[in-house]
Formats: C-alpha cells, structure tokens, sequence
C-alpha cells in the first residue's frame, strides 16, 4: 500500500489522517505497515481524498481513473553517483520527494550541498533533474567532471570549450576542453527551497 509516502507528500501526520479517516493514529500505522487490512469504505475515503485509484493506493500502476494527466509522481533523490569506466552507478535516498507532471518521463531530485550556486541555488536547496546526456547552452545541469563529486553548473558552451560556471563568484568556474570527460546527468528544471 502506498498510503504512508501519500500521507507524507501531504505533510499529514499520522493523527491527521486518522482524524480524516474517523479511526485511531494507531490504525493507519497499521494499515502503512501491512497489519491491518483497510476496509473497503476506508479505501474509498483514502482514494477520494489523495485523488488516486483505488488500485493505485494498493501499488498498482493506474494513478486515477479518471485524470490521466497531470499524475502526482515520487521521484527519488540522488545521494551518489560512482563511474566505473563507461558505466554510471546512481545511489539514491530512501527518502522521495512527490510532484505533479504532466508526463511520467524520467526525473530525479538532487540535493544541493554547499553554497556554489548561492544564493539562486542555496545548501539544501532540491532541484528537479530531468534526465538527458546533454544540455544546451546556458542551462543549469548536474554534471560530473574530473574528481569532483556530482555538481550543478550552469553551461556554457562556446565553440570547442565548455564551461560549467557556478552563481556564487567565490567558487572557479571549470573550462573543459573538446575531448575531455564531462558526464551530463540531466537538466534542471525547478528548484525547491528549503528553509
């Protein structure tokens, strides 16, 4: 059941929810861990309240039966990311962040840390990735380059160098020559502060 990383994308806390529901905090802890099954008439409060399928509050994949778009998705954060030659292993939180799309492609939330980026992109801050192996010119990206852990850059690109600069003018930018190794782990598309 995906009722707890329901709750959670509501910001509802267990008593909340068991207020909404007419049942005891307990209860709900229950049905979120598997130990109590949710009656029918609970289910259907739950799939009215949270706008999602009765099938997809269980785990199916049908979001709602009647909106197809936009869909509220979970999008994993990135922690990580190792390479190994030409492959890329991606280590990601248990944790997920929740946002509405108008299309199921592939995204990733990545949080930032430390204050390159500041004060657009501040420590903390989680900005929406969509996954692609390029990015246009003047384009935020999270990029690896070198030895340095995964960063977000702002590219630019002017005939055989790239140049991936930061918004806080105490941190260097990185020129990056033709030939040399870039990885482009997607483009940003929002960022979400967090105070």
């Amino acid at each position: 059941m995906r009722l707890k990383e329901l709750r959670k994308a509501r910001g509802l806390s267990l008593k909340e929810l068991g207020d909404i529901l007419g049942v005891a905090e307990s209860t709900v802890s229950l049905y979120e861990n598997s130990k109590r099954e949710a009656s029918y008439t609970v289910l259907q409060k739950l799939s009215k309240y949270f706008n999602v399928s009765i099938d997809y509050l269980l785990g199916g994949y049908e979001q709602n039966g009647e909106q197809k778009s936009p869909y509220t998705i979970f999008i994993p954060i990135l922690e990580s990311v190792s390479l190994s030659g030409s492959e890329i292993e991606c280590n990601y939180s248990a944790e997920k962040e929740s946002i509405e799309l108008g299309s199921t492609d592939d995204f990733f939330y990545f949080k930032m840390h430390g204050d390159s980026m500041a004060p657009q992109i501040a420590d903390g801050d989680v900005a929406l990735i969509k996954k692609q192996d390029d990015a246009e010119s003047g384009s935020i990206a999270a990029v690896i380059y070198g030895d340095n852990p995964v960063m977000l850059r702002r590219i630019v690109k002017n005939g055989e160098i790239t140049v991936l600069h930061p918004f806080n003018p105490n941190f260097e930018s990185f020129f990056v020559n033709r030939g040399e190794k870039i990885t482009i782990l997607g483009v940003v598309t929002e960022t979400i502060k967090k105070w």
